[in-house]
């Protein structure tokens, strides 16, 4: 199921309540539906699905073209991108803009690195692992080669 069809879905699902609301006199959820637009409904999807389905807009390709534009800013060296932290409290986390604009990796605590020698580039995506107290509530992480797949690099896990 894609993204899109997720956020349609609740479009019409949107609509169907507030025309069922306008039926019945405004008294069906008076406070929520009021409220309820199509942005909030999309951001809700992102919170529902997991991390690594809400990337799937964006093909693997455009990923790997972005990190060779890069490269070939390099004569040789590497490039080290950080993602962002695991969230603190009861939000949800977001990804950093730089890190997925290079891997569409959404997951917290991973890395990238981007090594070009001799005309040669590689890249490899560190993952975290996840404390299992902690995967009860945000899901579990994809396996590396699920990742691999996705992203097109190197996926190694760490402790």
């Amino acid at each position: 199921m894609s993204y899109a069809y997720l956020c349609s879905s609740l479009d019409v699902l949107s609509s169907s309540l507030r025309q069922l609301t306008q039926t019945c006199g405004g008294n069906l959820f008076p406070k929520i539906l009021p409220a309820m637009t199509i942005k909030p409904a999309r951001s809700l999807v992102a919170l529902l699905l997991p991390a690594s389905l809400v990337a799937q807009e964006i093909p693997q390709t455009e990923y790997a073209a972005r990190r060779d534009s890069l490269a070939a800013h390099l004569d040789s060296g590497f490039v080290i991108a950080f993602g962002a932290p695991d969230p603190v409290g009861i939000r949800r986390g977001t990804q950093l803009p730089a890190f997925r604009y290079l891997t569409g990796f959404l997951e917290p605590n991973a890395a990238m690195v981007l090594v070009k020698r001799g005309g040669t580039t590689s890249g490899t995506l560190f993952t975290a692992s996840r404390d299992p107290r902690r995967a009860l509530y945000d899901g579990f992480p994809p396996d590396s080669a699920a990742v691999a797949r996705q992203t097109g690099l190197m996926v190694r896990s760490l402790p």
